[in-house]
């Protein structure tokens, strides 16, 4: 098999990523229903009347590019759904299904990505839950064991996917920069994680600079920005410096698999998404 990856990380100042994360449905919003909270949050809001419901995604920078332990983001993910405010973990997946809510979270390079999708009267509550997650997460010393077991057997389970196997060598053998990181970490970075060091880690690098807050759906765009700002106008910390973009020159590398299968990658840059150029590169 035969694979392609194109290399974009930069969109107005932004990683790829939360550009990737959001531009189908909010790109082409109206640039007045886009707002930046003092704390540094950007809102973005894409009305939409003809849809049933409303779909929320909040991205924070606080991915494997800046994490201090490798595998350290990928845990947190985990863990932030473990209990949160006044409910424990079993009581805040009830709450979740009581109100109809999709959701669904993933940990990439460059940040942790939650994603939730509710009906419009529902819009409240659920942007209630979703600042538990993030203001007062729990992060209970009693779920850590479970969770970092969890994460350790995802790594593992790369071993039985060889496409992920392949790019997760492709990135680290192309970025000379912390950019070729595998958001899964390492097994000896799992081994060094503490609940203490995720605690600390997370109420560093959860920040509201670099954080962006998104819906489309049936909702207004002045309302909605007005509940981001009373649910998340409290949220505070501080700028993480994100390190340059470093590249290796062409290589050529292989990575001997048991495996009945032969994979092939190659990686290229290609202009980043507001220049000339970028669709005739895809």
């Amino acid at each position: 098999m035969v694979w392609g990856c194109a290399v974009d990380w930069a969109c107005h100042g932004k990683p790829l990523r939360v550009v990737c994360a959001v531009q189908s449905r909010f790109l082409n919003s109206d640039p007045a229903n886009t707002y930046t909270l003092e704390n540094g949050l950007i809102t973005l809001c894409a009305p939409n009347a003809r849809s049933a419901g409303v779909t929320i995604e909040l991205f924070i920078p606080c991915g494997a590019l800046t994490e201090p332990i490798p595998g350290c983001s990928s845990v947190l993910e985990e863990w932030l759904w473990r209990g949160a405010g006044a409910y424990d973990s079993r009581a805040l997946e009830d709450a979740l299904d009581d109100l109809g809510v999709q959701r669904e979270s993933e940990v990439s390079v460059d940040g942790l990505l939650l994603s939730f999708a509710c009906l419009p009267d529902d819009l409240v509550a659920t942007l209630e839950i979703v600042a538990d997650l993030v203001l007062r997460s729990r992060l209970e010393s009693s779920d850590f064991r479970p969770v970092l077991a969890q994460a350790a057997a995802a790594l593992e389970g790369l071993q039985d996917a060889p496409d992920s196997l392949l790019f997760t060598a492709l990135n680290e053998a192309y970025f000379a920069s912390p950019h070729g990181r595998s958001p899964f970490g390492t097994l000896k970075g799992l081994a060094r994680l503490t609940s203490r060091s995720v605690r600390t880690d997370f109420k560093r690098r959860c920040t509201p600079h670099g954080s962006l807050i998104a819906a489309s759906g049936q909702l207004e765009a002045d309302r909605f920005a007005a509940l981001v700002g009373q649910y998340f106008g409290a949220w505070s910390g501080l700028i993480i410096p994100e390190p340059a973009v470093q590249t290796r020159a062409g290589f050529y590398q292989h990575v001997q698999a048991d495996s009945a299968q032969t994979q092939i990658g190659l990686i290229y840059p290609v202009p980043a998404l507001d220049t000339t150029g970028y669709y005739e590169s895809r």
